[in-house]
């Protein structure tokens, strides 16, 4: 989604988080009365994730996969069917084994726990004093509300110690509670009614706004998407500097994306010269496109950022 996500790595300490009967993913109980909302969410990030995935290892793959590939990621002239995917791959992979594996972890003889991500609300733990911190004061600005979640990352040196961390910010929710459309479920539910009563123009308005776009879908389910390609298992992505970009902070929103790739852009960090592929909007993007394309009926995401159910 268009919004701020700040990714900021430090050294976390969690102890017994996660015990042997865990996935390497969990969120806490901090997420409470929200924590049914939350985990519906991580449970859609991860299906779009697989999704992707699948798609990415289908072969031959699907031309509307490929024109999505193209728009996100392909540099000029660049063709999407040949072009070297093993990037995006690699960070859906990570993100599908944090859903999927069994961990027991953190665990003080296991040295590779960068698959155990944890899932705060309005907090997280500090490494240094082991005191819980609200993140509404501490992290989350109080004047940024479109910051919608935060990620931090365990210094590599400890890995086997420390999972990363996503915390969710409160305003987030006080804005979805407003929502008719604030879940995947929902908007599916309006998708498919609205196609039944022959008021798609009508809904794709409401839902999308007046050009219908696809940045319009803010969504907890895509936030979380973004947030897990910047944790160790999704192989730390960044918010990338877009070539010509007025804002300090903008690889995100549809537009931005397809100008990261055919244009380039640089890490906030260092200033070096990265690509689509290592921006996190840019796979929560691809996330988002193929599960409304692998919907039936299918949606499709145009490359102005509208959304139609008419095959492009």
């Amino acid at each position: 989604m268009p919004s701020f996500i700040l990714c900021i790595r430090a050294t976390i300490l969690l102890c017994s988080l996660f015990s042997s009967s865990t996935k390497a993913y969990k969120i806490h109980s901090s997420c409470q009365p929200e924590k049914t909302f939350v985990k519906d969410a991580a449970d859609e990030a991860f299906t779009m994730a697989d999704l992707a995935l699948d798609e990415l290892r289908s072969s031959p793959r699907d031309p509307q996969v490929n024109r999505l590939l193209g728009l996100l990621f392909a540099k000029k002239d660049q063709d999407p069917a040949t072009m070297d995917v093993t990037r995006l791959v690699s960070t859906l992979e990570g993100i599908r084994r944090a859903a999927t594996e069994n961990e027991a972890r953190p665990d003080p003889i296991n040295r590779d726990a960068q698959y155990n991500v944890m899932i705060y609300c309005n907090m997280w733990v500090d490494g240094d004093s082991r005191m819980i911190a609200n993140t509404a004061r501490n992290i989350c600005s109080p004047t940024d509300y479109d910051t919608m979640a935060i990620t931090w990352n365990p210094a590599r040196s400890t890995l086997n110690y420390r999972p990363s961390q996503m915390t969710i910010c409160p305003w987030f929710f006080q804005w979805a509670h407003k929502q008719e459309y604030k879940e995947y479920s929902k908007v599916k539910e309006g998708i498919n009614k609205a196609r039944a009563r022959r008021t798609w123009e009508a809904f794709s308005r409401a839902m999308f706004g007046r050009n219908k776009g696809f940045d319009s879908m803010r969504m907890l389910e895509q936030t979380i998407l973004h947030e897990l390609t910047h944790t160790l298992a999704g192989g730390v992505l960044l918010d990338v500097q877009v070539t010509g970009a007025r804002k300090e902070r903008d690889g995100y929103g549809w537009k931005t994306c397809l100008a990261l790739a055919k244009n380039g852009g640089t890490n906030p960090d260092n200033g070096s010269p990265v690509t689509a592929f290592d921006n996190a909007h840019s796979v929560a993007n691809f996330g988002l496109a193929v599960r409304l394309l692998r919907d039936q009926p299918p949606l499709y995401v145009l490359e102005d950022g509208g959304v139609t159910d008419q095959m492009p």
